[in-house]
């Protein structure tokens, strides 16, 4: 954590601490509190693995169905659950997440929450995650919002999905059409994934001489970045 995060936990202290089903501004505050931070370092590319944030959050929403940032809460518990290999609870946490975002309509929220839930269900599931995967991909592509890198790491999240479907061609399909489109924004991270995750799938196939053109591809791409680091659906 960085030390914004640690001020802010020491600052979150200070508040009193009550029942979660209690609507006591106190209490309250400190749950946006510590989801805020959660979601800035989120985007700042720092793991959601905070225990002391995250469930800071997580005890105040969890009871509070109704409050804008319950969809957005659930997602973050969820991605802390990935992270540390509780999967059955990062499957409940993103469910109710892209319920509720559903719900409001907050397709942001809801086409985060499918996506790391595709992958959440991908080796129990692998055709429901192509369901869900493909739904968050046809979603985000006609999100008025939408990242163009973002919409790369969403084909990508298609393309593991059918991987894990054994439907290989296909996974090739979406994975080559995801580096088309990084090309285009000229994205080299999301190009040099991209690659990688052709080089996989030829190797799936058993197309060693296409796996290891594609591994080279995606070397290339890598050692030639000249943009940032782009945040992927997260």
């Amino acid at each position: 954590m960085d030390k914004k995060g640690i001020f802010l936990l020491i600052v979150i202290g200070t508040l009193s601490f009550s029942s979660c089903r209690q609507s006591d501004e106190d209490t309250k505050e400190k749950a946006r509190i510590a989801l805020k931070e959660v979601m800035r370092m989120d985007k700042s590319g720092i793991d959601v693995d905070n225990d002391s944030l995250i469930r800071t959050a997580f005890f105040w929403y969890d009871c509070h169905e109704n409050d804008t940032l319950y969809a957005r809460c659930q997602y973050y518990m969820g991605k802390y659950y990935m992270l540390n290999d509780s999967l059955e609870r990062a499957a409940d946490c993103l469910n109710k997440s892209a319920n509720m975002a559903r719900q409001r309509k907050d397709t942001a929220t809801l086409c985060l929450a499918l996506d790391k839930l595709s992958k959440v269900v991908r080796q129990n599931d692998p055709n429901k995650a192509v369901d869900i995967a493909n739904e968050s991909y046809r979603l985000y592509s006609d999100f008025s919002a939408a990242r163009e890198t973002n919409k790369v790491y969403s084909l990508l999240c298609l393309s593991e999905a059918m991987s894990y479907a054994n439907d290989i061609d296909s996974a090739i399909i979406m994975g080559k059409k995801a580096a088309d489109l990084a090309l285009t924004i000229n994205e080299k991270v999301a190009l040099s994934d991209a690659y990688q995750d052709l080089s996989n799938h030829y190797g799936e196939k058993g197309d060693w001489k296409l796996a290891l053109v594609y591994a080279k591809k995606a070397s290339k791409a890598s050692s030639s970045l000249s943009t940032s680091n782009p945040q992927p659906p997260s």
